[in-house]
């Protein structure tokens, strides 16, 4: 956590941007704006307390924070372009704030008719029909028939029949609440359609009607395509969501979304040939048997012949195991997993480019192995000579180990809770940028004498160097203006 002491008015872009291991950020009443770019990419953010004295927050500000959901925006602020990009989780915050306490009250008072002269009516009665089955609990909870009279008189629509029942039983023995109800049903509803509706209720509740397009449609962003349909954004608020493999009489083939933070669990049925998904905390996947296309195994989605991993739920947790047999993994297949800390490789596959580091904390390859090797949870080359990736999530004294020639460029790079690093004799070059922004690197060890370094390998990062002395590691420390130690 982060707490920005009182006095600063302004927060620089850029100045958090990919802070991996930030978590809340508290803001004091004094600052005013927040520019570009200043939260952008902290992915493992969940939490930010705002002033209301908040002016005005720039574009991109908290771009790609996934985890963000708690804070509340002050009622008069101006928010940039993409402010909350890719903030998945913060549409339930959105939500929230829309829900807030102080529009409940609000509204509250003005069915009673003890809404303030200088209130906004027009922006209560809107809030009041948006939430109109919510304002009915609390009115019937109170037994406030005023206030029910109210809501009735300014609804642009009827109340649901399975609400007004609901409040029927809800009321109790209170007699003239129930004749408030019973009369607002009489008038809104005939009996015909009132024992259709009911009729519909008691299908649903035993699962015995079958589900119509207009029904999907409410679920689903449906778009045609080849004679079938594309199922796209999730709109409901289950957790456990199963795409149909038709819907009226047309099959669904195509599933490009499903973006909902609400989805924990997903299942693809054996009609679905295309898939794009992203959902930013399912924690499990399931796929028909009978799918031509896709299968699924431990929170993974692979094509039938499982050679490639073309996703990862992003809740998936703990140590990952890639199935022997996957030879590539989709550029974004693990874009949103933050909560993985192992990932196994296996023998077949044939490169690391697309494997997450964040959150990580180590790799294990199989030993059958031609391509990669692993040791003190880094991933290096089958040789051992080449360095190819360091997890973010690993933490305090990282050794390489011996036999390692080359440091690759931005190989350390915003790793933030490495503090030390010791580098062997057989190291030779390190490329640029290789240990830049390491915010708690206090100290680099490098045991060999002759090694060649890229531009700027160390910038911005406050350490100090331990080598031989009169080494080309020691005239490269005097020339960047590094601190040096000689080794003992």
């Amino acid at each position: 956590s982060v707490v920005i002491p009182e006095g600063v008015a302004t927060i620089q872009g850029n100045a958090f941007r990919y802070c991996d291991a930030l978590k809340a950020v508290y803001l004091p009443d004094s600052l005013r704006r927040i520019e570009n770019a200043a939260f952008d990419g902290c992915s493992n953010l969940t939490e930010v307390r705002f002033p209301e004295g908040l002016a005005a927050i720039g574009e991109k500000a908290f771009a790609a924070c996934i985890k963000l959901h708690k804070f509340r925006l002050p009622q008069e602020i101006e928010v940039g372009r993409g402010a909350f990009d890719m903030c998945y989780a913060a549409l339930a915050a959105f939500r929230y704030f829309e829900r807030s306490q102080d529009r409940v009250s609000a509204c509250m008072a003005y069915l009673n008719g003890e809404a303030d002269e200088y209130a906004d009516q027009e922006r209560i009665v809107a809030y009041a029909r948006r939430t109109r089955g919510s304002l009915l609990k609390m009115i019937v909870s109170e037994h406030n028939v005023k206030a029910f009279a109210k809501l009735c008189e300014v609804l642009a629509t009827k109340l649901p029949l399975e609400d007004l029942d609901a409040a029927l039983n809800e009321a109790g023995e209170d007699v003239e609440l129930k004749n408030a109800i019973l009369d607002y049903k009489a008038k809104s509803y005939s009996i015909e359609t009132q024992n259709k509706l009911e009729d519909i209720q008691t299908e649903k509740a035993l699962g015995v009607r079958r589900l119509t397009v207009a029904d999907y449609k409410k679920m689903f962003t449906l778009r045609e395509v080849d004679e079938g349909y594309c199922v796209a954004e999730y709109k409901g608020s289950d957790s456990h969501v199963a795409i149909p493999a038709t819907i009226g009489s047309k099959t669904v083939i195509n599933v490009d979304g499903m973006f909902s933070p609400a989805i924990r669990s997903l299942y693809l049925p054996a009609t679905v040939t295309t898939v794009r998904i992203g959902c930013p905390n399912a924690a499990e996947l399931q796929v028909d048997p009978a799918n031509p296309a896709y299968c699924a195994q431990d929170g993974m989605l692979l094509d039938k012949a499982k050679t490639t991993l073309l996703w990862v739920c992003p809740a998936v947790m703990g140590r990952l195991e890639i199935p022997e047999g996957v030879e590539t993994i989709a550029p974004k297949a693990m874009a949103l997993c933050n909560s993985i800390a192992t990932i196994y490789i296996p023998a077949s596959l044939r490169s690391c480019k697309s494997l997450p580091r964040s959150g990580l904390s180590a790799f294990e390859v199989s030993p059958a192995s031609k391509r990669l090797s692993a040791c003190n949870g880094l991933l290096l080359s089958k040789d051992g000579t080449m360095l190819s990736c360091v997890p973010t999530g690993i933490s305090g004294r990282v050794v390489v180990p011996e036999g390692v020639k080359v440091i690759p460029k931005q190989c350390f790079a915003k790793h933030h809770d490495i503090t030390s690093v010791e580098l062997p004799e057989s190291v030779h070059v390190i490329q640029e940028w290789a240990f830049s922004d390491c915010h708690s690197l206090n100290m680099v060890i490098i045991r060999s004498s002759e090694v060649r370094f890229g531009h700027l390998p160390f910038a911005r990062s406050s350490l100090v160097i331990r080598g031989i002395p009169h080494s080309s590691v020691a005239y490269f420390a005097k020339e960047a203006g590094i601190p040096f130690e000689p080794l003992d």
